[in-house]
């Protein structure tokens, strides 16, 4: 396993070749490890949403933004996210 302060190299070396589930564990790993910075969090964000947890996804972004509430691309992104849940539940209905 990676250092702590490789960790955050390593899972987004995962995000970038699109293994969100690996990218995902290694961000989490980093975030208990002490690493919680608002990037990680937001990153993990990222694959939760990509890996389809939107619940999950709308909670590290939370985290995000409590830690940095001027985080724009976190407060796009669960807004994105939103809207994914939103449309879902609109198509449940019909």
């Amino acid at each position: 396993m990676a250092s702590e302060s490789e960790l955050l190299t390593v899972a987004r070396e995962r995000f970038a070749a699109r293994d969100y589930r690996g990218a995902a564990l290694l961000f989490a790993c980093a975030i208990a490890s002490g690493q919680g910075y608002a990037d990680a969090h937001h990153m993990l964000g990222l694959c939760h949403a990509m890996l389809e947890s939107h619940e999950a996804a709308l909670q590290s972004f939370d985290a995000a933004l409590r830690i940095n509430p001027r985080y724009v691309e976190a407060n796009l992104n669960r807004s994105i996210v939103l809207g994914v849940l939103r449309r879902a539940s609109v198509v449940q209905v019909l």
